[in-house]
């Protein structure tokens, strides 16, 4: 019986050490509109990921840097992308395009140009200035 709960403990423990804060779905949004970002319905990639950095926000927005250019990728549908096994991204050769590849399985909506300032501003969006 001890061990079933020291397990229980541990599992539940674990579980929270590996989640990351995530950017409030609103917020995202609202910078979209208030910066009125270009939206373009590709991205030239190197491969599948490889020098291509990708870094969720939320289970609806992404990061996106391919070929030293900064992207925002929102997801069709709410999408827990790292939270799934790894699943084979649907691209058309070294191309992500809006509307019909995936990522993890999660089907690209809409793709955003960023600046290397917004991109910089949207990783930081969210979080409390150091005290």
């Amino acid at each position: 019986m001890n061990l079933w709960w020291c397990s229980s403990a541990c599992l539940l423990l674990s579980s929270c050490a590996i989640q990351t804060p995530q950017t409030d779905r609103a917020a995202v949004e609202d910078f979209i509109a208030v910066h009125g970002m270009e939206q373009v319905d590709l991205i030239s990639t190197r491969g599948n990921l490889p020098g291509d950095i990708a870094r969720p926000l939320n289970e609806y927005h992404m990061r996106y840097k391919a070929r030293g250019r900064n992207f925002l990728i929102v997801f069709a549908h709410r999408c827990p992308v790292w939270s799934r096994g790894v699943t084979t991204d649907v691209r058309s050769g070294n191309i992500l395009r809006a509307q019909s590849d995936t990522i993890r399985g999660c089907r690209i909506g809409k793709i955003y140009r960023m600046t290397r300032e917004q991109a910089v501003e949207l990783r930081t969006l969210g979080k409390a200035p150091p005290t």
